[in-house]
């Protein structure tokens, strides 16, 4: 670590904070002087070595119990998108099942109107009850 501020004193340093992996460390403190006289010079950029000591073992770790597994992939997933009485995923799912099964009456009715505008279509009896049932839902006889 750099103090680049620091003025020229003698420091104490000493731990004061330790981390709960490090705990079984001890640090003894440290006077560094800067600036530092080596050789005859000033040299600000004093490098200070710690020396750490194990004093005690570390505390075992935490034995977490494993969470079985759901016995469907998707319960794990159901449980976080819907809560008791949460009805906002059945009506979801309702509406793009009856979407899927709507997109294909309506592709086949769109595609048998375009055969019989270009004069190439006979029309099915599928087809013909079709258009009745939609005849009357629209109309309402």
């Amino acid at each position: 670590m750099r103090f680049g501020w620091l003025d020229g004193s003698i420091y104490l340093v000493h731990r004061t904070q330790v981390a709960d992996a490090n705990t079984g460390y001890a640090c003894d403190p440290v006077l560094v002087s800067v600036p530092a006289v080596e050789d005859g010079l000033l040299v600000y950029d004093v490098l200070a070595d710690l020396t750490f000591e194990w004093t005690e073992s570390p505390a075992p770790p935490v034995d977490r119990e494993p969470t079985p597994p759901p016995e469907s992939p998707f319960d794990e997933l159901i449980g976080k998108l819907t809560q008791t009485g949460d009805f906002a995923l059945a009506i979801g799912l309702g509406l793009m099942v009856v979407g899927a099964c709507i997109a294909p009456i309506g592709w086949r009715v769109r595609r048998a109107a375009e055969r019989l505008a270009s004069g190439s279509f006979t029309p099915s009896p599928t087809y013909v009850f079709s258009q009745v049932v939609l005849s009357r839902m629209c109309i309402g006889n």
